[in-house]
């Protein structure tokens, strides 16, 4: 493994960039997390609302939990998600 450059902050490496219809589009990245500080204890959810303004909420996680249990969890709990995000 060779490092190219070192980031002393979060970032990010993927981003998805859907067009509406029209022929401009304005994008914007934002921040898709919010910073904890450590050490992080107990467990966790995701909650992510629908089109609709309806909350989704997934099943409580430990901290432990592995990614591809959280994607399960994810695709589980929060249907409109489904097959469109990656842990």
């Amino acid at each position: 493994m060779k490092v190219l450059r070192s980031i002393a902050d979060v970032g990010f490496a993927q981003a998805s960039i859907v067009k509406p219809k029209g022929t401009t589009a304005d994008i914007t990245i934002n921040l898709p997390y919010t910073k904890s500080t450590p050490p992080i204890e107990g467990s966790f959810v995701i909650a992510c609302k629908n089109k609709d303004g309806n909350d989704f909420t997934t099943r409580e996680m430990s901290i432990w939990e592995t990614p591809d249990k959280i994607a399960m969890y994810m695709n589980w709990d929060i249907p409109h998600l489904m097959l469109k995000t990656r842990v």
